[in-house]
């Protein structure tokens, strides 16, 4: 594709995501804010006069579930690559015992990102993986020596020894970036296992950003700054932008543009206001011509529906749990401001004859008396002091015992959390319930197969096409250095 201007991919970013990921992101947003209890202040359904004495309930159950089914369909994965040739299974096979120790190594550099694509994978019905060939790799390599001299065959020998140690050294860190991406910050065309083109719209902390690419503000507060070494660092994952930023605001817009061929990496500078309204200013941080010939997001769905709209295009495990989740919550802060109230409760002054009101010290009538707990009371003749009666409290409990009875029916069975269904079970159907609970799971398996597949084949690729020499990683489970050159990839 074309290259196009900071401002014109930064539109463009911002149009993808208001026009066809917009309805997404607001379920992702509800789906994030009650996976991890925050309470929505803003439209929280309580009434104002039982705000003070309304505790914010969150259940836990979407959590814990995600943690459940994640621990039911975690599985290592384990390449398989058919030889073209019965002589090549040698070759298929060191290819397989490189990509295993490889995803190792990634994993254990960048972190456990893997996981952080299973449990937004569940969360959220699909999960992202960016893997992608440096534009440097190897950049801490030493130099080749120049011009031919007398030493000229000692200082080659001198430099193929450092040069191969150093490889063996670096390992495949030293030729991959690896990140798990969280799934509202990507925004595709085309389909999400081999996209068009990828904009991961995103807020990166500005301190970050500094030290990785030395960038700074000038006076206008504006992005100016090129750093040499752009090249040698890759962006930090980000946040999800969330309303309005200002000149203030300590995290930086970030747009990572890719597409089959190209990528672009633009920061949003602060909007510059014309005499005739605003536009948007772009800073254009890094770019350069991949030639990978994909992008490099790897996605792993887990259900997949026929919708074609991207808030109806996943389903996760979880959906009927988030959708009963606010109505049980709701009642829940219900079911305890009534036991609050019951437990604590507010009272009421009754007068037998002309209900009257008590004056207070300087002679108007009182309608409240603030209740002190500890302290007696000695209410005028004929007056009584009573609790005011809350009704209600049965209808009440049998909503939120039938909530409760949806939220179990939702979550994933108790076998699967090795609670048996009875003592009287035989094994036989316990192991043919625990088969039926992971039958149920295995397309997240089979998605993040095929992900990971696509992965090993772009890796591989790479190395064979781009990097054009043997590469080397340290297998930890075998305690060997393994090294696979371009001609042993068939």
């Amino acid at each position: 594709m074309a290259k196009q201007t900071p401002e014109a991919i930064l539109a463009a970013a911002r149009k993808l995501r208001d026009e066809r990921f917009s309805k997404r992101d607001r379920r992702l947003d509800e789906k994030r804010r009650l996976r991890f209890r925050e309470p929505d202040e803003k439209n929280s359904g309580i009434p104002a006069a039982y705000d003070k004495t309304t505790m914010r309930y969150m259940t836990p159950l979407p959590s814990e579930e995600g943690r459940q089914i994640a621990a039911i369909v975690e599985a290592k994965p384990v390449p398989h690559i058919a030889p073209p040739l019965p002589e090549d299974q040698p070759l298929t096979t060191k290819m397989e015992k490189f990509l295993t120790a490889a995803h190792a190594e990634l994993e254990y550099v960048y972190g456990r990102n893997a996981w952080k694509a299973e449990q937004s994978q569940i969360h959220y019905g699909v999960g992202w993986l960016k893997c992608y060939l440096k534009k440097a790799y190897y950049d801490g390599a030493p130099k080749p020596p120049g011009e031919e001299g007398e030493d000229y065959v000692t200082k080659l020998a001198a430099y193929d020894t450092a040069n191969e140690r150093y490889k063996r050294d670096a390992g495949v860190r030293g030729l991959f970036c690896y990140e798990h991406v969280p799934t509202n910050t990507v925004y595709h065309l085309g389909d999400h296992m081999d996209p068009l083109a990828v904009y991961e719209i995103k807020e990166v902390d500005e301190d970050e950003l500094a030290l990785r690419f030395g960038v700074r503000k000038d006076r206008d507060g504006r992005y100016t700054k090129m750093p040499a070494d752009a090249d040698t660092k890759s962006l930090p994952a980000g946040q999800p932008e969330y309303g309005t930023r200002d000149s203030s605001s300590r995290r930086v817009l970030v747009i990572e543009y890719w597409d089959r061929e190209r990528c672009q990496i633009v920061i949003q500078n602060p909007v510059r206001w014309m005499r005739f309204g605003s536009r948007d200013e772009a800073f254009l941080l890094d770019e350069w011509e991949h030639g990978h010939g994909r992008t490099p997001y790897f996605a792993a769905a887990a259900f997949e529906t026929d919708d074609l709209d991207e808030d109806k295009r996943y389903d996760s495990p979880l959906d009927s749990v988030y959708a009963e989740a606010p109505m049980h919550n709701s009642l829940r802060r219900m079911g305890l401001n009534v036991a609050y109230l019951t437990g604590y409760p507010s009272w009421q002054i009754q007068t037998d004859k002309e209900g009257e009101l008590i004056l207070d010290a300087e002679g108007h009538k009182k309608t409240q008396i603030e209740f002190s707990p500890g302290f007696m009371f000695q209410a005028a003749p004929g007056q009584r002091v009573l609790p005011l009666p809350m009704e209600g409290g049965a209808e009440l409990q049998r909503e939120i015992l039938a909530s409760e009875s949806r939220m179990r029916q939702y979550a994933i069975a108790d076998i699967a959390k090795g609670v048996s269904p009875g003592a009287d079970t035989a094994n036989s159907a316990i192991s043919q319930l625990r088969r039926l609970v992971r039958s149920a799971l295995d397309p997240l398996v089979q998605n993040q197969a095929l992900r990971d597949r696509q992965l090993y084949q772009y890796m591989l690729r790479m190395v064979k096409e781009q990097v054009g020499e043997t590469v080397y990683v340290f297998d930890q489970e075998a305690g060997e250095r393994i090294d696979l050159s371009p001609e042993e990839i068939v």
